[in-house]
This record gives C-alpha cells, structure tokens and sequence, in this order.
C-alpha cells in the first residue's frame, strides 16, 4: 500500500480522472482519505461535469455522486496533499479525458511536480 510510511519515494504524483469512487471517500474519515494523506505525493483529482457516465450510470449502479463528476463531498475534509481540479470546460464526456485537442492532458501536465 502506498500509504505505508516506509515506501516514500515510490510515486511523484497521482492523478484521477474521471474517478469513480464515491465524492466522500477522499475525504479524512472517508475509505481512502487517510491513504492520501500519507502519501508523499500530491494527489490531484481531475472532474468533469460533462461526466455523463458517472452522473447517470455511477449515481444509478452506486447510488452516490462520483469524485470524477463533482469533485470532493467537503472541501473542508479534504486531506492534506489533495486537490480538486474542475476540467468540465475542457472535458465534454467520460471519454475525453485523453483526448488530443480537448481534455484535460494540458492541466494534468500543469500539475505535475
């Protein structure tokens, strides 16, 4: 696990985009927000609300609202080292992240340490 103390080093940076876990696991008390906050890394979640993929089938399938399609539950909660970035003006769908000439890889790339 990446949030073990004795493997700092082992990642630069993460980044999620178009995240499907549930908008308040990344927060602290949340199933993954103390993982983020050990690791040695910032961690930078990437969110569409063009997401149509995570606001219809996510809400649907999980019955809860995406990390991908509005960001965090609780900015408040947010762990340290963790980052919001809303890319709904340049990411049109759950597909377009990656995409060349729209998505999201300029402000991933702006990011990164």
């Amino acid at each position: 696990m990446l949030d073990r103390r004795d493997h700092g080093g082992v990642v630069d940076s993460v980044s999620l985009l178009g995240g499907a876990v549930p908008h308040d696991s990344v927060e602290l008390g949340g199933r993954y927000g103390e993982a983020i906050e050990a690791v040695d890394a910032p961690v930078n979640n990437f969110h569409s609300g063009n997401d149509r993929i995570l606001s219809w089938v996510y809400r649907l399938s999980d019955r809860t609202t995406a990390v991908g399609q509005q960001g965090i539950a609780d900015p408040e909660a947010a762990p340290d080292g963790y980052t919001d970035v809303d890319v709904t003006d340049s990411v049109d769908d759950h597909f377009s992240y990656f995409q060349s000439g729209e998505g999201c890889l300029p402000e991933l790339v702006e990011q990164l340490p």
